[in-house]
């Protein structure tokens, strides 16, 4: 796999090929030929391009080999052994990383002799070690818990808000008879009014 090899995540533009072996080969079909034996031919004679470094890169850098053509002296197996060989590489590389950072802020805190409120950190009773072996400032984690229990009190004892009244839709009462005599005669006399008011003629 040659050196230039590109980091994982990296866009890799596709080279320029016209200076390639298979370009105007005479068994320029073994690129992309199904038999096996052909393919590694094809590899084989990938050895001596001109643009293998870019040529590898490239196929490298894609999810899939393009059509499973050999690309870069390598099949489409040897490809995605390589993908998987620079993802453990980049996986590899981002651990060390982030031991070394780790590091240097584990260095960093422990070097440090107040703490950004202005405690004492080389008084054993301000300090002690968390999980990671970090120092702790116990005057400041007690500022916040007590401050936090603080806002938990003034929450649970403050008065609920109060819900604004709501409108009643209950329809006005009538006052109706409560026998059916009573309600003709209170029926009749308004039917006939309402006529008369229809009619034009003036109620008696």
């Amino acid at each position: 796999m040659p050196a230039n090899v590109p980091r994982r995540g990296q866009a890799v533009p596709q080279p320029d090929l016209s200076a390639g072996i298979c370009v105007g080969h005479e068994h320029s079909a073994w690129w992309t030929s199904d038999d096996l034996a052909e393919r590694q031919a094809a590899a084989r004679l990938c050895q001596d391009c001109v643009v293998i470094a870019g040529c590898a890169a490239w196929a490298i850098s894609q999810p899939v080999t393009p059509g499973g053509a050999v690309l870069g002296g390598m099949t489409a197996c040897q490809q995605q052994y390589a993908r998987n060989a620079m993802l453990k590489a980049s996986r590899e590389a981002w651990r060390l990383e982030e031991l070394r950072s780790r590091s240097a802020r584990a260095a960093q805190q422990a070097a440090k002799q107040v703490c950004d409120s202005g405690h004492d950190l080389t008084d054993p009773a301000n300090v002690r070690l968390d999980k990671r072996g970090w120092r702790v400032c116990l005057p400041c984690k007690r500022r916040t818990r007590n401050a936090s229990e603080r806002l938990r009190k003034g929450l649970a004892t403050r008065p609920a808000a109060r819900r604004p009244p709501q409108r009643s839709l209950a329809l006005p009462k009538v006052d109706l008879p409560a026998t059916m005599t009573g309600f003709l005669s209170w029926l009749l006399p308004a039917l006939a009014r309402l006529s008369m008011a229809g009619s034009g003629i003036p109620a008696g």
